[in-house]
């Protein structure tokens, strides 16, 4: 994985972790003012982790599709035509 892509895997994964606390924050605040039980709060939070762990899977597969299309535009290869070209020359290259 690139480290372009890591760190902006990172960013994303560091944003969840900052909503899954202020989630947190706003759950607890909500049972201390009796507005919630604390069953309720549970369910509330499993729910937004829940959404935060499909944002993030969702967010992953964005990234490696811009990456990859821009790779394209650039006419960079890809990891895979990069390992087949190299195997396609070692083989001529033993034949010599």
């Amino acid at each position: 994985m690139s480290d372009l892509l890591k760190k902006i895997l990172y960013a994303g994964i560091g944003a969840a972790a900052v909503t899954k606390e202020k989630a947190e924050e706003i759950v607890e605040e909500l049972v201390k003012k009796g507005e919630i039980t604390k069953d309720e709060s549970k369910k509330a939070l499993a729910d937004v982790l829940k959404s935060v762990e499909k944002r993030k899977g969702d967010v992953e597969i964005f990234v490696k599709e811009e990456i990859s299309k821009g790779l394209k535009k650039l006419d960079i290869p890809t990891r895979e035509e990069f390992d087949e070209l190299k195997k396609k020359v070692e083989a001529r290259t033993k034949k010599k």
